[in-house]
């Protein structure tokens, strides 16, 4: 029988006191009074595990989960809202759970099933965040959200590496980027925080490139590490190897024997009904676009389930919808919806913590680009860049519901989570200044991430506060709970 490092820790830590390591060590009502209950907050937990995907290009978050009962969402959105009884399957949604005034797309089809479950069930939708400096440009948001900064800074390193060094982080492989380009998000500054960048997708490729990059120029961490081995066959024993200092180079030769090790000893069985990539039954009009998402979404959840692995990031692109939005989202989501089942029937079968985070980088406009001639309908209409946005959290430690998107005269269950502030009828939206034709934000970007780092994995103020590149502002984030941007939501 052989061990990995989960099961040692399992054996190790499996004789503490359970509240010790429970990420929900921190009440949601005790969430405010920061100061005097995180100063001798939990341990980090070293067997949580994370799931980021990354909706590139800005999804738009009122056609994600709408708000039905707002007088201004139709007229706002003549070309493509979304409700109950649409005849266009693309525009239909099906009623929240919990919140009667609020709809979710139909093709979310799984994720409402969560929904259903009793006491609001495992998903959390933090509705309205955003960053409040409004940038709303794609490179420039993306920036801020992979390193978790309110400012940009060319050099700066991701916020997944920050969590690293408390985690185990001399193990390899503890974070890992599943990309064709390294996410920004994982790009540390240290080798004792390094993340893994594996950019091939296992099976279409005989040889795998692993990277450990750096992000601060001009240091000799800087210099890229590589190694390239041939995992079609398991005898190989020689593969090139660059680097700086021997730490980067065992990481490598340790990434690439894991890799080898979870291929081989069991091997990896490929799940075309869950992870669909092949040309056969259920595969049909995935095969050709979303192939190599779902091989590496199958590998990421092996790395979390059966490898070192606290936190590997994948990404799924289209969402920039300024045409033709209500075809393309509902692929998207289709698809999306299938990743998030297949992620959580896996790593839910597991003992240990499990978190699903998705992110984007902004919201969209309030109103689509059409015509603006209600009478005229646009097939081909989208949104623009916007503001505020969402974000899901899926796991067994959260608190399901929707945050920041109820109203005084919805109706919704009193027990229900509702967040920070009320939502604002479409008809208040700006029409000038810096949010115009968007949705204000309530939350700030990097508020779930202070809150998954403090909740999910266990840190304590003092500790979230001396994060290397994001400590001061997550620090200033945790000092200031009297802005309500700053609140945290409670979510797990």
């Amino acid at each position: 029988m052989t061990f990995n490092r989960r099961d040692v820790l399992k054996a190790c830590l499996s004789a503490m006191p359970a509240a010790a390591l429970s990420s929900r060590s921190v009440s949601a009502a005790s969430l405010r009074a920061l100061q005097s209950a995180l100063a001798t907050g939990a341990p980090a937990n070293p067997l949580a595990r994370m799931l980021t995907i990354f909706l590139r290009g800005g999804n738009d978050s009122m056609n994600t989960i709408a708000p039905i009962a707002d007088p201004d969402y139709p007229t706002f959105r003549t070309n493509i809202s979304l409700s109950l009884g649409a005849s266009d399957p693309n525009r239909l949604c099906k009623r929240v759970p919990r919140y009667p005034a609020v709809g979710i797309h139909d093709k979310l089809d799984f994720l409402h099933g969560l929904m259903s479950q009793a006491g609001g069930g495992p998903v959390a939708v933090l509705h309205r965040i955003g960053n409040f400096e409004a940038e709303r440009s794609h490179f420039t948001e993306q920036h801020l959200v992979e390193t978790g900064l309110q400012q940009y800074l060319a050099s700066a390193e991701g916020w997944v590496p920050q969590l690293l060094p408390s985690l185990g982080s001399t193990a390899p492989m503890k974070a890992v980027s599943e990309s064709n380009r390294l996410m920004r998000m994982y790009l540390s500054s240290a080798a004792n925080k390094a993340a893994v960048h594996l950019q091939g997708v296992y099976d279409s490729n005989p040889v795998r490139n692993i990277d450990v990059p750096f992000a601060i120029p001009g240091t000799p961490e800087a210099l890229v590490a590589r190694a390239a081995r041939g995992v079609s066959d398991p005898n190989t024993t020689a593969y090139p190897l660059v680097g700086s200092g021997s730490y980067l180079r065992s990481n490598l030769r340790d990434s690439v024997d894991i890799l080898t090790g979870l291929r081989n000893a069991p091997p990896i069985t490929h799940d075309d009904v869950k992870y669909p990539a092949l040309n056969q039954g259920n595969a049909t009009w995935l095969l050709s676009k979303f192939k190599q998402f779902f091989l590496r979404l199958e590998e990421s959840i092996t790395f979390l389930n059966r490898g070192d692995s606290n936190i590997v990031g994948l990404e799924l692109g289209g969402f920039d919808t300024h045409k033709g939005q209500l075809v393309a989202q509902a692929e998207l989501f289709a698809v999306l919806d299938r990743a998030i089942k297949s992620a959580y029937d896996d790593l839910s079968a597991g003992s240990d913590p499990f978190l699903i985070l998705v992110v984007t980088e902004f919201g969209r406009t309030a109103r689509d680009n059409g015509d603006p001639d209600p009478m005229v309908l646009t097939a081909n209409a989208g949104t623009d860049h916007g503001v505020g946005g969402l974000c899901f959290a899926i796991g067994s430690t959260v608190n399901g519901g929707l945050y920041n998107m109820s109203h005084p005269s919805w109706p919704q269950d009193a027990a229900a989570p509702t967040g920070n502030a009320d939502w604002d009828f479409l008809a208040t939206t700006p029409s000038t200044g810096t949010f115009a034709n968007a949705l204000v934000p309530i939350t700030d970007f990097r508020v779930p991430f202070v809150e998954i780092a403090l909740n999910f994995f266990g840190f304590n103020a003092t500790e979230i506060g001396n994060f290397d590149s994001v400590g001061a502002e997550w620090g200033q984030i945790l000092a200031n709970q009297g802005l309500v941007r700053n609140q945290l939501l409670g979510f797990v």
